[in-house]
């Protein structure tokens, strides 16, 4: 048998956390010197509290002691692991993880052990995890439901915009001016992600026009395949996710959707507020439209 590890770079809802071909693995949060699983010890809100007071917390890559500990009790259960990772380009997560499973492999050449980089994470990882539990719960092999990450990866797109330019300046992604003269301006970033990296796709000049260029690329990017399940995650406001969802369900009749909430390790770089959208540009082979372990 098989079970999925995601790390916290991973939208999750209740359905998924509780699901039980599901191993969690937590990133860091830093704050004040102490550092807080996330998803564990510290949420979102408390994240939130610390920024709204001036304080910027800091995050760090998974413990190797709780990835061997994940690995050692699945090995022990018989259970294979893939490890669908935080993106190999925004973190040195993936390349810890490899390390470790190299080193694992050589002690205990009998179990299975898969890792593959999201090339992203939030809800494009999302995406990818609940159609790995769906096959998981139909029996699929570990080699099918690896391949069926690797498919999605490669062709889920990412859409996204966040409250105000301050916390991409201070990520360094555009300057102190552009940050200012953005906020007057009343500028929203519409950004991406490519090559595993987030970018800076468009500045649009309030808040409508980035969920209508968002809708736009969303309905492009999916083409004919509109019968899917389509992400929707949002940065501590449900409100701006369910006005999206509303907007995108006239856009696209066929899909369905899912809203989730982005980690409290993400929303330290995305700052407070903000929504994407995340879906496919070509369905795997095997698709779960309706998965049934998201309506428990």
């Amino acid at each position: 048998m098989t079970k999925l590890i995601i790390d916290s770079t991973c939208d999750l809802n209740e359905a998924m956390r509780k699901h039980t071909k599901l191993e969690y693995l937590p990133l860091n949060i830093i704050i004040d010197g102490k550092s807080y699983k996330d998803g564990i010890e510290i949420d979102l809100e408390r994240v939130y509290e610390v920024m709204r007071k001036g304080e910027m917390p800091q995050t760090s890559q998974i413990d190797i002691a709780n990835l061997l500990e994940i690995l050692d009790r699945n090995r022990k259960a018989n259970e294979d692991l893939i490890y669908l990772s935080f993106s190999s380009a925004m973190s040195g997560t993936h390349a810890v993880a490899h390390q470790v499973f190299e080193m694992y492999r050589e002690e205990y050449p009998e179990m299975k052990l898969t890792l593959i980089d999201s090339q992203g994470g939030c809800g494009g990882a999302s995406l990818a995890a609940i159609q790995a539990l769906s096959l998981l719960d139909k029996g699929h092999s570990h080699d099918d439901v690896a391949q069926t990450l690797r498919e999605i990866v490669a062709h889920t797109s990412y859409s996204f915009t966040i409250a105000n330019l301050d916390w991409l300046q201070k990520g360094g992604r555009i300057n102190k001016v552009t940050s200012v003269i953005g906020d007057n301006l009343n500028i929203k970033p519409l950004l991406t992600v490519k090559a595993g990296k987030i970018v800076m796709d468009q500045l649009l000049r309030g808040h409508n026009r980035v969920y209508k260029r968002i809708i736009k690329k969303t309905v492009d990017h999916i083409g004919p395949y509109q019968d899917q399940l389509v992400v929707i995650s949002h940065v501590g406001d449900p409100e701006i996710a369910q006005t999206l969802k509303a907007m995108l369900s006239e856009a696209l009749p066929e899909a369905s959707f899912v809203l989730l909430r982005v980690s409290a390790v993400l929303g330290v770089h995305l700052g407070i507020g903000g929504v994407g959208v995340f879906a496919l540009s070509q369905l795997p082979e095997r698709y779960d439209r309706r998965p049934a372990f998201l309506e428990k």
